[in-house]
Parts: structure tokens; C-alpha cells; sequence
């Protein structure tokens, strides 16, 4: 099921929001290839470009909450690192299991549904924290 990009989900800072596109665009990308039966290794391939990016992306933002002070820096960094603990959960049992609708599914619960849901609450506060302030 593809995850939809849409402007209720934009933060208001043009960085976060572009990472947050590619971000909904790699995850979709994964979905698609466990759903093609693209192959083990192109799935492990994607699930690695996507931790990358992950990781890149929530460097951008402790970037910011660290430049700015923002107070809410430590509930955002548990997050991030809840999250990044998922996707290394699904990387090493790609290791020992077959991909199959129920890996699938328990991917978007786990992965893309948290996804939707820390950009909508958490990292819209660390934007309106951002723009109230002026730092953006």
C-alpha cells in the first residue's frame, strides 16, 4: 500500500519537508520491491539505501534541534532511535526468513505507519518550534 506524501504532513521547513518526500518515496520504493518479488537481493539493497538515508536525515534534524536548542531534542533523538532499531530489525531477518505478505505487512505497520506518524506529531512540533522562534 503505497504511503502518500501530502501537505498536512509538511513541517514548514523546506529542508525537513524535502527529506520527508524522499523519505515516503524510499519506502514506497521498498514495499514495491518486497511486493514485485523483486528478489532478495534488490530488497536488501533498498533496505540499506533506505537506513542511509535514514541515518542522513536524522543527522539533518539534530543538526537543527542541536543549533536552535530546541527542548523537545531528546524525545526526538528516542524516536529516530526507535525507528533505526526497525529498520535494522527487518534488515537481519531478511537474513533468515522469506518474504511473504505477512513480512510485507508487518513492515508497513512497523516501518511506514510509524513513518506517517512521527512526521505528523514529532517533527511537526520541532517545525512549529522552528518558524515561531524565526530560525527558519
Amino acid at each position: 500500500m503505497p504511503f502518500k506524501w501530502t501537505k498536512a504532513l509538511a513541517v514548514g521547513v523546506e529542508e525537513i519537508d524535502e527529506q520527508h518526500k524522499e523519505l515516503f518515496k524510499k519506502v514506497n520504493e521498498f514495499s514495491a520491491a518486497m511486493r514485485e518479488n523483486k528478489g532478495k537481493e534488490v530488497i536488501k539493497e533498498t533496505i540499506t539505501f533506505l537506513k542511509t538515508f535514514v541515518v542522513e536525515h536524522f543527522a539533518a534534524e539534530e543538526k537543527l534541534m542541536k543549533k536552535y536548542n530546541y527542548p523537545g531534542y531528546d524525545e526526538q533523538r528516542e524516536e529516530h532511535q526507535k525507528f533505526m532499531n526497525a529498520i535494522n530489525e527487518f534488515k537481519n531477518e531478511l537474513k533468515y526468513v522469506e518474504i511473504n505478505s505477512n513480512f510485507i505487512v508487518r513492515f508497513e505497520l512497523k516501518i511506514a505507519n510509524r513513518l506517517l506518524k512521527h512526521t505528523s506529531t514529532i517533527d511537526r512540533k520541532l517545525g512549529d518550534f522552528l518558524i515561531e522562534n524565526g530560525f527558519v
